[in-house]
């Protein structure tokens, strides 16, 4: 009979946490009566928590698996220097095979697998690493310690109980991969892969095999790049699915270098090379290729085969646009120009690669990042007045992706043009005289009208600009100066319809004005006089040709009333 508790292979622990330590209080064979129990000892005060585990015996493993099924009390809060993502429990040597103990073991080891170009696939299937590194110092010590201080935050037992036991399954593994490693393993060189992969194809754990067999050949290769180029010489279409499974696996990991990708794809800057990377994921980089075997892996990754490699190119894109570091090291508009390059750029290509979080998200919520009152303050300070501020702002959201990062900018675009403080700056004639100053409010009007802001943002702002094109209008006399030149009605008209042309007035009030009167000159009985004037023939057309011309440039829908 296996070795369980009264024979069965269920049951039931009560612990109750005192401090950071938790105590195995007592042992039920039904889930109800723990659970009683349980709130009886909680509410008897003597415990800050009490939680009820299930134990459940494993026959392949001989051990028994933990689950949570009750708790009471409160969650002890988890310091910033835990890492949960360490607590991985391995209850057999397989387990270490899995995805997610070998992205464990190339976080906890990853300064020694760098230094020495591996991967933890390699380490899991070739024992001379194992023994290298084994006698590489403290490394292993460190990483098995670090493995056990994450995972005893969930279970409550000593460290070093822990760690004798996370030595103990290390040690078993190491020893079964010996021992299949000592039986005799073909070798690629003195035989041709296809042989290779043939005379492993009818074994159980043909997979397992032929990851020992590339891990060896993999000895003879001292550097990332060239392990690289050995794998990818090593894939053909017509592989089995098995073989190109392993094939990938080796592949994806060696690629997680990210100093690799530079070799692979040299570009000088960061923002070609995530368009590069982006493109080899889909298997569309093409004659951006740089070498011979980037262009059979990108042929690889076009027709699908590696799946896992391309989940890793992605990942590099994915990281690049979550850690701090700037992409250009240049100013905001720089960087925002950047990114809004990749999202153009490489959004079609990730999209499908990116189903949890889409490339525009992460895009977004770099850009908010950056959006921040410091980076936002340097920018801004410099413009040298409000307008140079303003125009610094414009240009930044030209480049923005997302409603709630230009709600920011407008956010900050307001006090430029509302605060009384800065009032007397739109106010003052500039240069020659008012002309200037509206010219300057129309041109910045007419940017943000061709902004993405939202209508409402965007119509608070240029409303503002409006009214204070009206109030230089009204200081100037502009109108006024017009309507009491000398001069016939025509050729008041056509100033004030040269004054929009050449951008002196802003949409809305201050435009309606100049048209207003405009059209009351029109109006005039003897305004076509000076046309009229002209005896019938070529003179007369031209002349009612360039009224047409600039009524229409000026935007006044009577250009088709003559």
């Amino acid at each position: 009979m296996w070795p369980t508790r009264r024979g069965q292979n269920t049951h039931y622990e009560l612990h109750g946490q005192t401090g950071a330590r938790w105590t195995v209080l007592d042992v039920f064979d039904d889930q109800k009566e723990a659970a009683a129990e349980a709130e009886k000892v909680f509410r008897s005060g003597n415990y800050r928590a009490v939680r009820v585990l299930r134990e459940r015996f494993d026959r392949d493993s001989s051990e028994f698996n933990s689950l949570e099924v009750l708790f009471f009390g409160r969650k002890s809060k988890p310091s910033k220097y835990d890492d949960d993502e360490l607590a991985v429990f391995c209850r057999k040597p397989a387990d270490l095979y899995s995805s997610e103990s070998r992205r464990v073991i190339a976080r906890l080891l990853a300064p020694v697998l760098e230094s020495w170009n591996s991967t933890p696939v390699e380490l899991l299937h070739d024992p001379d690493l194992y023994n290298r590194l084994q006698g590489a110092g403290s490394n292993l010590l460190s990483a098995v310690q670090r493995l056990a201080i994450a995972q005893v935050r969930h279970t409550g037992e000593p460290v070093t109980e822990r760690m004798r036991g996370n030595f103990a399954l290390i040690d078993k593994a190491a020893a079964e991969l010996r021992q299949v490693h000592a039986i005799g393993l073909p070798v690629i060189g003195d035989l041709r892969f296809v042989d290779v992969i043939e005379t492993l194809a009818e074994a159980k754990n043909r997979s397992f095999l032929l990851a020992c067999v590339l891990a060896v050949d993999l000895r003879q290769y001292p550097d990332g790049v060239a392990k690289v180029e050995r794998l990818i010489s090593l894939i053909r279409l017509d592989h089995p699915l098995w073989v190109l499974k392993s094939l990938d696996l080796f592949l994806s990991e060696q690629l997680t270098h990210r100093r690799l990708l530079r070799h692979l794809i040299p570009d000088e800057d960061l923002v070609t090379l995530l368009e590069h990377v982006a493109a080899l994921s889909r298997g569309m980089l093409g004659d951006a290729a740089s070498s011979t075997a980037v262009s059979m892996l990108d042929a690889f990754l076009r027709a699908r085969l590696l799946p896992a490699t391309r989940h890793v190119l992605v990942g590099h894109i994915r990281h690049e646009l979550t850690v701090s570091q700037r992409l250009t090291g240049d100013d905001l508009q720089k960087e925002f120009a950047a990114l809004a390059r990749l999202g153009s750029g490489i959004g079609d290509l990730l999209d499908v690669d990116l189903p949890d979080r889409p490339l525009v998200d992460l895009l977004e919520g770099r850009m908010r990042r950056l959006l921040n009152p410091q980076t936002l303050g340097e920018y801004i300070v410099e413009g040298r007045n409000p307008a140079d501020k303003l125009q610094r702002l414009i240009a930044l959201e030209q480049h923005c992706l997302g409603d709630a990062n230009r709600r920011l900018i407008a956010n900050y675009m307001s006090p430029l043009i509302h605060d009384g403080a800065n009032e007397a700056f739109w106010l003052e004639p500039l240069g020659a005289g008012y002309a200037g100053r509206m010219k300057l409010l129309a041109r910045l009007q007419k940017r943000l009208l061709a902004s993405n802001m939202q209508a409402l943002h965007k119509s608070k702002l240029t409303g503002q600009l409006d009214r204070l094109c009206v109030r230089l209008m009204a200081d100037s006399g502009v109108l006024n100066r017009v309507a009491h030149s000398q001069g016939a009605p025509f050729d008041k008209a056509c100033r004030l319809l040269r004054m929009i042309v050449d951008g002196h007035f802003t949409e809305g009030e201050a435009h309606q004005l100049a048209e207003a009167d405009i059209r009351r000159y029109m109006a005039d009985p003897d305004f076509l006089a000076p046309i009229l004037s002209k005896a019938k023939g070529p003179q007369r057309d031209e002349a009612i040709g360039r009224l047409k011309t600039l009524l229409s440039k000026a935007g006044l829908a009577a250009a088709d009333a003559f």
